[in-house]
This record gives structure tokens, sequence and C-alpha cells, in this order.
């Protein structure tokens, strides 16, 4: 088993491992205000459930976390593959997002730099409210904006892999600019 970096939880941590820092913080603090404000409710007899266990939610939270810090980052239009932990890449590189949903929509064409996001549905929701709150929102498919433009970026991908060059980048167009112009909001 690797050893824990600091920002690591493990729900099923044993007594015989150390905490990690994040485990120290979110033991006390997190599960303590989680099973206070978001008690769970016993379905049967409508009781609090007081020592629910929100391990797996902090787990879950912190995986997310670290992948959203850790990815290539996209520059000029290739994926680089060095990683810049000090960076939120996700959050600082607008463009990222597009090719994570061009590889939710084509599995087969997938960049293999973002396909771990593109198969993770939680973290690509995440990742949808982040952009929406930080550069407006993509238009996605299957909305005819976008499928018309996907349409033709697959096969710009798929003649690119073909001649052995790095798959041009898809760009989904933006959902508060597009709704703006068309009154949709």
């Amino acid at each position: 088993m690797s050893t824990p970096t600091d920002f690591t939880y493990r729900a099923r941590r044993t007594a015989q491992q150390a905490p990690s820092y994040l485990e120290r913080y979110a033991e006390p603090n997190i599960l303590s205000l989680l099973r206070q404000y978001f008690p769970k409710i016993d379905p049967r007899t409508g009781q609090k459930m007081p020592n629910f266990d929100f391990g797996p939610l902090v787990e879950t939270a912190a995986r997310l976390a670290a992948k959203i810090v850790s990815h290539p980052l996209i520059i000029s239009g290739s994926l680089q593959t060095t990683n810049i932990a000090s960076q939120d890449l996700v959050e600082e590189n607008e463009g990222f997002l597009d090719q994570v949903i061009f590889g939710v929509a084509n599995p087969g064409l997938c960049h293999p730099g973002v396909k771990d996001i593109a198969e993770d549905k939680e973290l690509t929701v995440l990742l949808l409210i982040r952009h929406l709150k930080k550069h407006g929102g993509l238009v996605l498919p299957p909305l005819p904006a976008a499928r018309e433009l996907q349409d033709a970026h697959r096969q710009t991908v798929i003649a690119d892999i073909a001649a052995g060059r790095e798959p041009a980048q898809m760009h989904y167009p933006n959902w508060y600019i597009l709704s703006a112009f068309h009154n949709l909001r």
C-alpha cells in the first residue's frame, strides 16, 4: 500500500495506520459538522442516526479534490504531461472541461489525459458547476448547438489520430454568451 499524502482520507484506516493531515482535521471537524447539520435519518423510524458513517463521503471528496489539482495541463492545443500540484488546473484552464465533455460524449476518442475524469460522473458534474461559476458554462451535448460542432470535431479527431497527430481540441459554445444572445436566461 502506498504512503498517504497529507490530503489522503481513508474511511477505513486501521488503528495501526498513522492519520494523514486531512484525517486529523476531518475526523473531529468535518465528520462532526456532517453528523450535526446533515444527519442521516433512519427511514424505518424517522430518527436521526447520530453516529452515521460519513467517512466514505469525505474520502470521495478528497479523491475528487486530488483529481482537480493534479491533472495534466492543456496548453496551446496539446495536453502537457507535467503535473503542477500547486495550481487548480481545471479551474484555471478554461479549455480543459471541453476535452472532458468531448470524452464523455465520445469515449472511444477521449484523450488519455482526461479519461479518468470523463469516466467520473460526480466529478464531471462538479466541474460543470464550477465552470458555470467561473466561465459562464458550456453548451453541452445533446443540445443542437453543441452536437453540430461536436459531430464535425469528431471527424477532425479521427483524421488527426489516423495521421499520428495530437488530436485538435474541442471547444463547446459558452452557455452564458449564447443564452444572452438568444435571450434564453
